[in-house]
């Protein structure tokens, strides 16, 4: 079972597109072949959301580390930088207000 697991999770399904819709189509196909039976369909179905679920994460983990490095690299301002630059401004404008009275 679990050789039809990768199999079947490497063979296009795709991760991040994957839907327990698509994973219960791919087990169906399975059955009607003869590679699975109706008892492992269940435990099948979970294992591929489980894996998809993972691989997901995965995926996101590595797009945000990806993003985090480009912006350091390219020297962008971040929401921290923004919102830190704002607190000081209203700083800056108390002040001015405080010695225009």
């Amino acid at each position: 079972m679990s050789d039809i697991l990768e199999k079947g999770f490497f063979l296009g399904l795709g991760a991040l597109a994957l839907t327990r819709e698509k994973a219960e189509g791919l087990v169906n196909e399975l059955i009607e072949k003869g590679k699975l039976t109706r008892e492992d369909s269940k435990k099948v179905i979970d294992e591929l959301m489980s894996r998809a679920e993972e691989e997901k994460k995965a995926v996101e983990e590595r797009i945000d580390k990806a993003l985090d490095s480009a912006v350091e690299r390219l020297g962008l301002a971040t929401t921290k930088d923004i919102d830190q630059l704002k607190k000081l401004l209203k700083k800056i404008e108390k002040l001015l207000e405080d010695k225009t009275k």
